[in-house]
């Protein structure tokens, strides 16, 4: 049996937790996720990314467009249960590496799934990470995944009366070096 919440519940909970968050006074904190160096000579760039680009689909997300593009501490909201499906800007050849950029709301640690798919239809699972911190950070899983076109992010359900709830600001694939 599927329980529907209403948008108007959902929104009031979200405006709820919102100012709880806001109230306990934590500063707001980064964790810097770049990729910057001094180099003396010529540079090659041998890997490629790409953003987010456009939701496809999701469930149970609010701000669901704040996923797109580069990291800029703007978030989609997914609670427990939800996921968001998300197409690149391009695909990625010889995918080597996926990087998610999120933060946890409130005082749950969410349990997240990353999957990729070349189709957006069938789903290969990437890797699975707890969200524990207060501050945006971003988790990294290498290998190899082949081309990738679109990323999804599913965050598990954990039975208890305190949800899960995770800002996730942005995806990217990064191709290899060949």
């Amino acid at each position: 049996m599927k329980k529907i919440v209403s948008n108007q519940i959902l929104i009031a909970y979200c405006v709820l937790l919102a100012c709880l968050v806001l109230s306990l006074g934590v500063p707001p904190a980064t964790v810097r996720a770049d990729n910057t160096a001094s180099v003396v000579g010529s540079v090659t760039v041998v890997s490629i990314g790409s953003y987010g680009a456009r939701v496809v689909d999701s469930a149970t997300v609010l701000w669901e467009r704040e996923v797109l593009g580069q990291p800029d501490k703007r978030g989609a909201w997914i609670f427990e249960r939800g996921w968001i499906s998300i197409e690149l800007k391009s695909t990625v050849k010889k995918c080597k590496g996926i990087s998610i950029w999120a933060v946890r709301l409130g005082w749950r640690a969410p349990h997240f799934d990353v999957y990729a798919s070349t189709d957006g239809k069938r789903w290969r699972l990437i890797g699975t990470g707890t969200c524990s911190s207060s501050s945006y950070v971003e988790y990294t899983f290498a290998g190899t995944y082949g081309d990738v076109r679109y990323l999804k992010v599913n965050l598990e359900e954990i039975m208890r009366w305190l949800p899960a709830i995770m800002t996730l600001d942005a995806v990217q694939a990064r191709g290899g070096d060949d």
